[in-house]
């Protein structure tokens, strides 16, 4: 159905289902707030009245119903029980065959339906977690868990429904995230992890052990040799011809993978044993890569939606070898989230990452348990325990030894955090603790290591050792004795051992997070006139920590020349504007010379004519009142002309400055296009110096010249002007937006109705806003606000307004004049909220305009 016969709707109609909606939408939200039985029986409910509704009206009817989201979006309970009604009602929405033409087919590449059953049955069981648990801690552990279902729906929404809300539930329904940075050439975020070391209970913290049977682990975050081993450093770029994924391996940056397609991404994320894999499955995990996600530049615009980001690199490394036992990959599954979460702005708690990391795991099929992020994502000394799970089914049944293993790795793990809470080193503990892993897998603690400690321990060096992670490899655990060449003597015998072990300190991390903003502006805005600056965000703080200095030519024509921060402090026409404002000045400097040369040629005598014509104009001032007009019109049209350019001109700069100044750096652009005024006059005197001598004597070539300089004077001057972009609404451009909204329902944009604008002439018959009310009598529509007459034979249309009317008003009384003139009636409050958000949408300015309203008022006496 076209705009045009969804205007033709009978009102009796439209009326009759709006009252019926919103009966339903006053039920539902009851149901919501006070969380009644049939909650998620109202998405079916929602959906058979909106099927009933006109087809041409429904996109008002589920505006109404998202700003029930809107009012009560700061209400965290009543929103997490709205979604689940929301994500009902779009589950039989899809289900509907009349629905299939809303979406294309390359967006629906699996099973919607089955996306939305799985989001809603998600929110229900939250919902009933949270309503068993009476403490708000626990509830906020599990609210973390829902944020990527609401991003996941928001863009859900917006995809499968965009011909009938548009944009609304992407700008209204929750807030949007802030950019890190603006105007910025790239935004890079480091972010550094330590590494864990587990004493006791490994092996307990992976599933499904840890859901079936006592489960504990003591691990410590440490620092390897004095530094956080794990690294991950994310750079979004927003000024790339490509859109990409980029991943780097920070150890041999040769080895980069390029992701453009989200089947790239999906595949890769199943292959453990290459590289990027890891990071692919993390990115699944978030939850952002939901069912409407087809293409990296879809994935980018959920990541990021207030920024038009086209790559995302990211590199990850680790000072540590393969197979560590200290939990690297999970730990930088963990790093790379944390950085990912600060790039984007927003908030992340550890739980979140936690949960997230195990289950980016299971979708590289590598399994892993919980102890390694946690182990690195909290500071210190900790001991973590699961104990909210539930046993899913019996395994192991047949091996009752194997299950007493677990019982005391998970015993231990007790004993030795009673150990510590006592500032004792569980050494008993320790000693059995890879012997107890030894008989969960085989060669877990290999006999060579076996035997090198059993030696340092006679020769008291060590207390105990043991073997970090899973065992087999990687990096074994020693606690020294109180002797004070303790140390000394364990680098010679493992020396002696093994030349190519090598000896390592691990110190305590009592900050395991460090994320570090790295923004990079090209002449962005800071004060002073720079270069490049670079700034770098450690937890609150931000700092310039390079700043490039440059003395070159650029430079200092940069600083004279062009407006502090160009080109960010002004708009994006400023240049074109100025290149053809320049090119003009220059030929009307020309043709000031040539017009100067021929009074010239005789510098005696025209000084003599200067002082004699003085005189005269004195004496015709004297008897202007007795010689008439004609005689004033010749002797003096010139010097009207110069004053009358004179003042135009001023008026119009002062007028294209105050627009071009975005940053409120009006006198600075002023000052700036007066230097280059200054610069082109020189240019152009001396330009006169080789001209003038050429075409001296000769006629022919100075009014050659003089028409050639004309024509160019002129055709520069057309060119700035229409170089300009305004985006508050004269007359013009509003009859431009309004008759293009009539046509499509769409406005254009800022540079199109610019483009299109006539700079002489008018798009309509005249219009008189602002009039005295006398001139809109007898008026064609009266309100409290206006009284608005509009002659169809003339064209013409006048607007008396209201004393109380604002500049939004009077945007929205001639809105309703242009809408009347076209549409011979009076637009819906439906027909100007739809404007409205459409021209906001496309940065039109409301809180000003320039369609010269005079200032008559009329005020209204009770």
């Amino acid at each position: 159905m076209d705009c045009e016969e969804e205007n033709r709707l009978p009102q009796n109609l439209c009326d009759e289902n709006r009252c019926k909606w919103r009966i339903l939408l006053q039920k539902i939200a009851d149901g919501v707030r006070k969380h009644t039985d049939d909650i998620h029986y109202m998405g079916k409910e929602l959906h058979d009245e909106y099927t009933n509704t006109v087809e041409g009206y429904r996109h008002v009817l589920l505006e109404e119903y998202l700003q029930i989201a809107d009012a009560f979006r700061n209400d965290h309970i009543f929103m997490r029980r709205f979604l689940i009604v929301t994500i009902d009602f779009l589950k039989w929405r899809l289900c509907d065959e009349s629905a299939q033409r809303f979406f294309s087919v390359s967006s629906v590449k699996r099973s919607v339906c089955d996306e939305f059953t799985f989001l809603r049955d998600q929110l229900l069981l939250y919902e009933r977690r949270c309503a068993d648990l009476s403490c708000e801690t626990a509830e906020g552990k599990y609210r973390s868990a829902l944020k990527s279902v609401q991003m996941g729906f928001i863009n859900l929404l917006t995809d499968y429904l965009r011909l009938e809300v548009e944009l609304y539930a992407s700008q209204h329904l929750f807030c949007n995230i802030p950019t890190i940075a603006d105007k910025a050439h790239y935004v890079q975020v480091v972010g550094t992890m330590p590494v864990r070391v587990d004493i006791a209970g490994g092996w307990t913290d992976t599933p499904p052990i840890t859901f079936a049977h006592s489960n504990g682990v003591v691990n410590i975050a440490v620092n390897v040799d004095g530094k956080r081993p794990v690294k991950c450093i994310i750079k979004k770029i927003l000024g790339s011809n490509k859109e990409g994924l980029v991943l780097t391996n920070g150890q041999a940056e040769e080895e980069m993978i390029i992701i453009r397609s989200i089947d790239e991404l999906e595949k890769l994320s199943q292959c453990p044993e290459m590289f990027g894999s890891l990071i692919c499955a993390s990115i699944r995990s978030t939850g952002f890569l939901h069912a409407g996600i087809t293409s990296i530049r879809e994935l980018f615009d959920v990541l990021f939606p207030e920024e038009k980001v086209m790559e995302l690199h990211v590199m990850t490394s680790s000072d540590l070898p393969l197979g560590s036992g200290l939990g690297t990959s999970s730990i930088m599954s963990a790093c790379f989230l944390c950085t990912l979460a600060k790039i984007m702005d927003k908030e992340f708690d550890r739980i979140t990452i936690s949960a997230t990391v195990l289950q980016a795991e299971q979708i590289l099929r590598t399994g892993g348990g919980w102890q390694d992020q946690i182990g690195a994502l909290y500071p210190g000394l900790k001991y973590t325990s699961y104990a909210e799970g539930s046993v899913v089914h019996e395994f192991l049944s047949g091996r009752r030894e194997f299950v007493q293993q677990i019982e005391n790795i998970a015993s231990d793990a007790e004993t030795a955090y009673n150990s510590l809470l006592e500032n004792k080193f569980p050494v008993d503990v320790c000693r059995r603790y890879s012997v107890l892993k030894s008989s969960m897998a085989l060669n877990a603690f290999p006999r060579e290591v076996q035997s090198l400690f059993e030696t340092l321990e006679d020769k008291g060096i060590i207390e105990t050792g043991w073997m970090c992670g899973a065992g087999g490899g990687g990096f074994a655990c020693v606690w020294l004795t109180d002797r004070s060449d303790a140390k000394k003597l364990l680098d010679s015998l493992v020396n002696e051992w093994n030349p190519e072990a090598g000896i390592c300190s691990a110190t305590i991390e009592r900050n395991p997070i460090h994320i570090m903003s790295v923004i990079e502006f090209s002449q962005s805005y800071s004060g002073k006139p720079k270069g490049k600056y670079i700034f770098m965000r450690d937890r609150n703080e931000t700092k310039r920590i390079d700043e490039e200095k440059t003395t070159s030519l650029k430079a200092l024509m940069t600083s004279v020349f062009l407006p502090q921060g160009y080109p960010f402090t002004v708009t994006d026409d400023y240049m074109s504007y100025q290149l053809w404002d320049t090119l003009q000045a220059f030929a009307s400097s020309i043709n000031g010379s040539l017009a100067t040369e021929a009074v010239l040629k005789d510098c005696k005598k025209w000084r003599l004519m200067a002082d004699i014509f003085n005189d005269v104009a004195f004496l015709i001032d004297l008897l202007a009142a007795t010689t008439g007009d004609w005689f004033i019109f010749f002797a003096v049209g010139s010097s009207m002309l110069r004053s009358f350019v004179g003042v135009a001109g001023g008026a119009t700069r002062a007028a294209i400055v105050q627009h071009q100044a975005r940053r409120y750096n009006l006198a600075d652009v002023a000052a700036k296009d007066g230097s280059q005024e200054t610069l082109v006059n020189l240019t152009a005197l001396i330009a006169s110096l080789v001209i003038i001598p050429a075409a001296h004597g000769n006629s022919a070539i100075v009014w050659s010249l003089y028409i050639f300089f004309t024509v160019l004077h002129l055709f520069a001057n057309y060119m700035a002007v229409r170089s300009l972009q305004f985006d508050i609404l004269n007359e013009r451009t509003l009859v431009i937006c309004v008759r293009q909204f009539i046509k499509n329902r769409t406005v254009p944009s800022i540079a199109e109705a610019n483009k299109w604008e006539p700079i002489f002439g008018n798009v309509s018959g005249p219009r008189h806003f602002g009039c005295k009310i006398l001139s809109a009598m007898p008026p064609s529509i009266s309100s409290k606000n206006y009284f608005l007459r509009y002659d169809f034979k003339s064209c013409q249309g006048w607007l008396a307004v209201s004393a109380s009317s604002t500049y939004s008003d009077q945007i929205r009384y001639a809105f309703d004049l242009e809408y009347f003139a076209i549409e011979n009636r009076l637009p819906t409050e439906i027909d100007y909220n739809e404007f409205e958000r459409e021209m906001k949408n496309k940065k039109w300015r409301f809180d000003i305009n320039q369609l010269g309203y005079d200032e008559w008022r009329y005020k209204l006496e009770q």
